[in-house]
């Protein structure tokens, strides 16, 4: 595992980690559900003693164990400051956003939407500097690794995402949540758009040249 990066390369993975928990926040605000990651910690942290943010870093630790194993040349600044920064970022603008009307479904499904989209463009923006990625988003890379490619980064986002979905379904159902409290809409759209989306965005970032000329880990799919 290499640490070194530059300022600028440092400087995209902070804001990709930045837009990424805003997202996340936007999401859970809309009370419509969320990515499958966020749902499943979401319905975890109905249920422990513990916010999302602090859940959010406990179980990338967890996840961290198999990037160890085959997965460390992924690992870098980005995956430090994504295990770090995104569930209390998250929880920060939730706090910020805790005092807005929530009645109309027109507004929260808006949100909704803000929140995919943010996400969507915040995990390309960090996942480009190719200085390292969260745990979670670590696998789906691993899982392309380990096929030589014939796996995509939407359809391993798709397998792990599934995962992540029905652990919160399990937890809400065990622990007597009602189901619709964790998932919705919110999570079908995540669920399917979000690596079809990343993927793009990550195409086009590097045809226009926007950030450094890196090659995009996951335009390489």
């Amino acid at each position: 595992m290499n640490l070194k990066c530059t300022k600028k390369e440092f400087l995209e993975m902070v804001i990709g980690v930045i837009l990424i928990g805003l997202g996340g926040g936007c999401f859970r605000w809309s009370g419509l559900g969320a990515d499958p990651f966020t749902t499943m910690i979401m319905a975890m942290s109905n249920v422990l003693p513990i916010s999302y943010g602090n859940l959010f870093l406990s179980l990338n630790i967890i996840l961290l164990i198999p990037m160890l194993f085959v997965g460390k040349r992924h690992m870098n600044w980005g995956t430090i400051l994504n295990m770090i920064g995104v569930g209390y970022v998250s929880d920060f603008a939730m706090f910020c956003l805790q005092e807005m009307p929530k009645e109309s479904l027109i507004v929260r499904t808006v949100m909704m939407l803000i929140g995919l989209a943010i996400i969507c463009v915040g995990v390309a923006i960090y996942i480009y500097p190719n200085k390292g990625v969260g745990p979670y988003d670590a696998l789906q890379l691993i899982a392309m690794d380990l096929s030589k490619g014939k796996v995509s980064y939407q359809t391993a986002r798709w397998v792990c995402d599934g995962i992540a979905l029905v652990v919160a379904i399990v937890v809400a159902i065990v622990s007597g949540q009602t189901l619709f409290e964790v998932v919705g809409v919110g999570t079908v759209c995540a669920t399917f758009l979000i690596g079809v989306l990343v993927q793009k965005i990550s195409g086009w970032l590097k045809q226009k040249q926007w950030l450094d000329n890196h090659s995009c880990q996951t335009a390489a799919a």
